[in-house]
């Protein structure tokens, strides 16, 4: 049934955008010069769309009232008021550093899991060692000293994680 399939297709047929272009040739759709001077009856009378919506030569637009400024300074303070702030460094590295720990609890617990015991402890290492130098990489970003001092914290929390890992993963 292959073999129907390869034989009923032709063998210098050619389908890619290069040889139908190639075969067509240039194609080109006319358009009639009444049809771009008409204006659209759904655009306002000063838009101007190949200019990007003004008119390259029109005068500095008005001063700003008082009552537009003002509304323009609320505006502005609410906007960025509602954005969303962006999440601490240290709270993901204490993510990584609770995760890391929990990956060790079977073993330091020792349940079932202690014949998987050495990869355990090295995915433990390597995600709080991970979460240890985002920590500190925190240091770098945060402005205030409170955040600092979480990223230090967040960081030897997730450097005694890896000792752990490292300590238990001999243990069978």
């Amino acid at each position: 049934m292959a073999e129907k399939k390869q034989t009923d297709k032709k063998n210098d047929e050619a389908l890619s955008f290069e040889a139908i272009t190639a075969e067509i040739g240039d194609v080109t759709i006319p358009v009639e010069a009444d049809e771009q001077n008409e204006p659209d009856d759904a655009l306002p009378p000063d838009f101007f769309p190949d200019t990007g919506g003004t008119v390259p030569d029109d005068a500095a637009p008005a001063a700003k009232t008082a009552e537009e400024s003002d509304m323009d300074r609320i505006n502005r303070r609410v906007l960025t008021g509602c954005s969303p702030e962006t999440r601490h460094m240290y709270v993901e590295g204490v993510f990584c550093g609770v995760l890391a720990a929990l990956f060790m609890a079977p073993i330091i617990l020792r349940t079932g899991f202690v014949q998987y015991q050495p990869w355990f402890s090295y995915f433990s290492f390597l995600l709080a060692g991970g979460a240890t130098i985002w920590s500190l990489s925190g240091l770098q970003v945060e402005t205030k000293v409170e955040g600092r001092r979480m990223c230090v914290v967040s960081a030897v929390f997730c450097a005694a994680v890896a000792v752990v890992a490292l300590w238990f993963r001999n243990v069978s």
